[in-house]
């Protein structure tokens, strides 16, 4: 218990030293205080009508409270009188309204507010009502007799609220501008003593307010337009003007631009010319182009919160060094020359002029990781600007989050820009469609032209993006989805990266980059969290883990997993024995393998140069098994894409997907395998909507363009468009088994069972008819695999085609 009275008697201490009810000012204010009470000077000084009594009776100490009681007592005190000396007058009509504005007014005197009679007996006075508002006369009388009886706070109190409450209407024009004179001949006393102590030199807000002077490098002018943003809008600068709160927020709907009677505001209280305030706050001043106001004069909520006094200095500048990147940039470069001519182009810079490089393209492909590669190699820090403000909360005072958001970014980029401008370095804008597509066309022209430092803009998608800024930028890199090889090239530098090279085998790192085509960042959580829990004693494998974890993430991302059978060869024991093929396969394979020794010499600067083969004929006769023959013959990797992986819900969509394939494969130098191709190459001659048209043609112009080997393989040779055809240089045919083929396919899936004579002349067998077969028999037991059943099994699939024969799918 004692130990609780001395606890709570340190605590009265603190609250006594720290109470303010009073109103009393300290000896010396703060240097928020002083620019109030300096901004107050000038705008009395230019028009005293415009002083907030109230405020003004709140701010002055004690002493200046007296004088302005002194003061209001001498201008009405003559029109009170003692009684014996009043002469009995003829009643005279009020002139002052009886409307009047009665909140604070005691229950006991709103009867008397209300009475039009000219003259009020008070016992020993009489109040002369002709030039003023009784309520005052008879508060000069209460404070009269309570003075006298020791109550002079609580009186004074009252009285001080009555003089706040004066309003024109309530007395004559002379006697309402005594009285003003009074409040503002003691307000400017006050403050002009209070402005003469100045300032202590360990002051907290001048102390801030110089780092943000220096941060965003202001001038004095420019600075004081600041500061009195900052202050506007507080309680004491609470401005009377024409009956309206100029300090208070107020929206207006209009031009963006700051409104006359603002700019006139403002001049009046900084002392400023109108003229040169306008000039300070125009879109070529440092404040505008710092986006440190906007129209409402309302500065970002970083600054405001650091002028209060919340946080550190960090939080101005908007931006940081980058993380260094985990992947080399010969690695990410991977021969490409673009990456190096990027390289070389920072490499070599003068700082003076800009120059703007643009990463856009398919997310998670690795453009932010080749910015820091390149800073990397080069030499030089990496700025990146923040994505987000850390007070970027939705009630932010700007015209909305999202410009105001994007106000922060370029005000970083901007302060990056000094930053270089003392050490060289790198900007990395990050997600810049928010800049790129938001900000005003001059006014984006403009900071284009202002940074003369490298700046490496990054973004996802350029369909926003007007055609006159993506002229801004001296080069670009346009970034596709990875291959295989690509992305298990970056799996081993993130478990590098993440010293966990020996988690995974070769043949795990593989099934993992094709079956779940992630990014970097997938890789890299997926490496974390298995790494993590397997040094916590999990009972897990590094396998199944992360193949658990980047499915989840490829599905959550909407990203069509893979197998490996899309990219491997068949077999090894696959064989052309036994197909029924038009045409001479060895002279087939002898011009693909004298194209490939061609094609291995052709580089980005080489003229078009493609082998392009249609493979056709009935389901299940071998076709896309020989793609993979092609394939593991060249030893080339296979791009397969299916009509689900091509076609697109929206316009445009099918033909941009069918331009991604042929680019990744002439990239990576694959062969490109289309199945299914009658989906998009149709004849033209019967389409009945655009798109129809326009997917076969986006196909014909890059066969035409592609340099590499590309394969199309259709069920329905018919029905391709007679154009498509002329294009493919050679032409296979695969139709059903003859009688010595079922037999080599008999042996190759029943190697224990003989062939009946009644099987082998069976019409319109084919390979996959055999393979779905032996799917449903080979878990049964032997002495159910019999030659009849099989026998059985083939006929149904006989029966199968019999029933659909000569159909298509879709309209």
């Amino acid at each position: 218990m004692k130990k609780d009275d001395q606890y709570f008697k340190k605590v009265y201490q603190n609250l006594k030293k720290t109470d303010k009810r009073s109103g009393a000012r300290s000896n010396r204010l703060d240097f928020a205080d002083l620019k109030i009470l300096e901004y107050w000077v000038r705008i009395v000084r230019d028009s005293p009508e415009s002083l907030n009594k109230e405020i003004a009776i709140r701010l002055v100490n004690e002493p200046y409270r007296s004088a302005i009681v002194e003061g209001f007592i001498e201008t009405l005190g003559g029109y009170i009188k003692p009684k014996r000396t009043v002469a009995k007058k003829k009643k005279q009509p009020v002139e002052f309204s009886n409307e009047r504005d009665c909140d604070g007014i005691e229950d006991e005197l709103f009867d008397d507010l209300l009475d039009e009679e000219e003259a009020f007996d008070d016992g020993d006075v009489v109040m002369d009502t002709e030039y003023c508002d009784s309520r005052f006369l008879r508060q000069i009388c209460r404070y009269r007799k309570e003075i006298k009886l020791g109550a002079r706070e609580q009186v004074t109190g009252n009285l001080l609220k009555t003089i706040a409450d004066v309003e024109p209407s309530s007395m004559a024009p002379f006697l309402y501008k005594r009285v003003q004179n009074v409040i503002c001949e003691n307000f400017e006393k006050y403050a002009l003593k209070m402005l003469s102590r100045g300032v202590s030199e360990n002051d907290r807000v001048y102390k801030r307010v110089q780092k943000v002077k220096e941060t965003y490098r202001l001038n004095d002018d420019e600075t004081e337009m600041l500061v009195y943003m900052w202050l506007h809008n507080r309680e004491d600068l609470q401005i009377d003007s024409d009956g309206e709160f100029f300090g208070r927020r107020r929206r207006h709907f209009g031009p963006p631009n700051i409104t006359q009677s603002l700019l006139r505001e403002l001049a009046r209280a900084t002392g400023l010319d109108q003229d040169y305030v306008s000039s300070l706050l125009g879109k070529n001043g440092t404040l505008r182009m710092l986006n440190l106001c906007d129209d409402d004069l309302d500065i970002p909520p970083e600054v405001q919160a650091y002028l209060n006094g919340y946080g550190d200095s960090t939080g101005l500048k908007a931006f940081r060094l980058a993380e260094p990147g985990t992947i080399p940039f010969a690695q990410l470069q991977g021969g490409n020359p673009d990456a190096q001519l990027a390289l070389d182009m920072v490499k070599n810079h003068d700082y003076k002029h800009p120059l703007n490089i643009l990463f856009y393209g398919v997310e998670g492909s690795g453009k932010t990781e080749l910015a820091k590669a390149i800073a990397k190699e080069a030499g030089l820090p990496l700025w990146e600007v923040s994505i987000d403000a850390d007070n970027a909360e939705p009630g932010r005072r700007m015209e909305s989050r999202t410009q105001s958001l994007m106000y922060y970014r370029v005000r970083a980029a901007m302060l990056a820009n000094w930053q270089c401008e003392q050490e060289p370095g790198i900007i990395m804008i990050d997600e810049a469609d928010l800049v790129l597509n938001g900000f005003e066309k001059g006014s984006l022209n403009h900071f284009f032209e202002t940074l003369h430092t490298p700046v490496i803009w990054i973004t996802n998608s350029l369909h926003f993006t007007e055609g006159s800024t993506r002229r801004r930028f001296d080069f670009s890199i346009a970034f596709k989805g990875l291959s295989k090889d690509e992305r298990l090239s970056m799996l081993d530098s993130v478990l590098k990266a993440q010293s966990a090279e020996t988690m995974l085998s070769p043949e795990e790192k593989l099934k993992l980059v094709v079956e779940y085509p992630a990014m970097a960042g997938g890789f890299t959580l997926a490496t974390q969290r298995t790494r993590d829990l397997l040094a916590c004693g999990a009972a897990t494998q590094a396998y199944p883990t992360m193949a658990r974890i980047l499915k989840a993430h490829t599905q959550l991302l909407g990203i069509k997993n893979g197998t490996l059978r899309d990219v491997e060869c068949h077999a090894p024991s696959y064989s052309l024995g036994g197909l029924n093929i038009e045409g001479s396969v060895d002279e087939i394979m002898e011009v693909v393998q004298a194209y490939d020794a061609v094609w291995k010499g052709l580089d980005e600067n080489s003229a078009p140069n493609s082998l392009n083969i249609l493979l056709y004929g009935p389901p299940g006769t071998g076709k896309t098994e020989f793609v993979r023959h092609i394939a593991r013959t060249l030893g080339r990797n296979l791009v397969v894409r299916k009509a689900s992986d091509l076609l697109g819900m929206f316009v445009g969509q099918t033909e941009a997907q069918i331009a991604a394939a042929f680019e990744e494969a002439e990239r990576t130098k694959s062969i490109l395998f289309f199945d299914e191709a009658d989906s998009f190459l149709r004849d033209r001659s019967g389409a009945m909507q655009g798109h129809e048209v326009s997917k076969v043609n986006e196909i014909l112009t890059r066969m035409e363009s592609f340099k590499g080997i590309f394969i199309a393989a259709t069920n329905f040779d018919s029905s391709l468009d007679a154009a498509s055809r002329r294009r493919f240089a050679l032409k296979l045919g695969f139709g059903y088994l003859k009688p010595e083929g079922v037999r080599h396919m008999w042996d190759v899936f029943f190697p224990t069972l003989s062939c009946p004579d009644t099987v082998a002349s069976l019409p319109m067998l084919t390979p996959g008819d055999f393979n779905a077969v032996n799917g449903r028999l080979r878990f049964l037991p032997e002495s159910v695999r019999t030659a009849s059943r099989i026998e059985a099994e083939l006929r149904k699939e006989l029966q199968a085609k019999d029933a659909h024969a000569g159909r298509t799918m879709g309209f």
